[in-house]
């Protein structure tokens, strides 16, 4: 057996709204829609949004690895996300920003911090 991927399950509370904020905000593209349940993709990673009453929103969290996350920071800060932690070199060996979605789960995107010379 091979895995070959894997995909994020985030809770929301309303899938038409998230869906709006996961693309027009985020940049994500959305992959389909099944009733209460639907998937976006940003590059390779993928994230399902969960619509369904059994789930319970505002308790998920990603964190997303990209090869740049400050021109992302700055674009996603511009269209209007909030920001949980601001975009800060940490003492993990990562350089990352947090923002919540409209329910309160968490996206976390960043890169390795850069090495100085």
């Amino acid at each position: 057996m091979t895995a070959t991927g894997s995909a994020t399950v985030l809770p929301v509370s309303d899938l038409a709204a998230a869906i709006a904020f996961y693309v027009d905000v985020l940049g994500f593209r959305e992959d389909f829609r099944f009733g209460k349940y639907a998937g976006v993709s940003l590059g390779a990673v993928q994230i399902h949004l969960n619509g369904n009453a059994f789930a319970r929103a505002g308790h998920g969290e990603v964190y997303v690895f990209v090869d740049e996350v400050d021109q992302l920071a700055a674009a996603v800060t511009a269209r209007g996300a909030r920001v949980e932690c601001p975009l800060a070199d940490q003492a993990y060996g990562l350089r990352d920003v947090m923002f919540l979605d409209q329910d309160g789960n968490r996206l976390s995107f960043g890169c390795p911090v850069a090495k100085k010379a």
